[in-house]
């Protein structure tokens, strides 16, 4: 068994080109980031750290403005520079001595039963996971449950995470978690 997976850290470094972070825009009429939140909380999870870089501000207002549940601590670290997507998950994990959470990249939209996946992850034997939807199985999910020791395999702390740590991770060090429910890349 493991260890209850109580953080999530949530990916929203942005995109300069873009007017504003795409974890604020809507799908089918739901804010990205609200959404997830609120998956979140269903599932338990108590700690949402939310990565930003571009568009930080923006981010920091709607996290100020959120009404969740008193019980959550919810709260943005800020990239000084881009550190890609591998880089600010490490960065997270050093800087806050987690040794495992959820990872949700904010520029997909899903519909995933989070608690369900958090109660199957229980019986893994692996410490990391990468949770694929059944229904977009071509669709990297950018949804992951990982451990510390995964960042091991790399010096590097500006890096994306499925181009350049997954490819030299050992097979025997992640499984795959696959589940239903929607998700859309925005």
């Amino acid at each position: 068994m493991h260890q209850k997976i109580d953080t999530a850290i949530i990916l929203a470094g942005g995109d300069k080109k873009l007017s504003n972070p795409t974890c604020l825009k809507t799908v089918n009429g739901v804010n990205i980031l609200d959404s997830i939140i609120k998956s979140l909380i269903s599932a338990n999870i108590t700690n949402i750290i939310i990565s930003t870089h571009y568009h930080f501000d923006l981010i920091d207002e709607f996290i100020a403005n959120y009404s969740g549940s008193s019980d959550l601590n919810i709260y943005t670290i800020r990239e000084q520079q881009l550190l890609g997507s591998g880089g600010a998950i490490k960065n997270i994990f050093l800087s806050t001595n987690l040794t495992s959470a959820l990872i949700i990249e904010s520029h997909l939209y899903d519909e995933f039963d989070y608690q369900k996946i958090l109660y199957d992850f229980q019986n893994q034997i692996c410490e990391n996971v990468i949770i694929q939807s059944l229904s977009t199985p071509d669709l990297f999910s950018g949804r992951y449950i990982l451990n510390s020791e995964i960042f091991n395999y790399t010096h590097l702390t500006k890096f994306s995470f499925e181009k350049e740590l997954l490819p030299i991770v050992r097979a025997d060090d992640i499984e795959t978690i696959s589940t239903r429910g929607f998700l859309k890349k925005v």
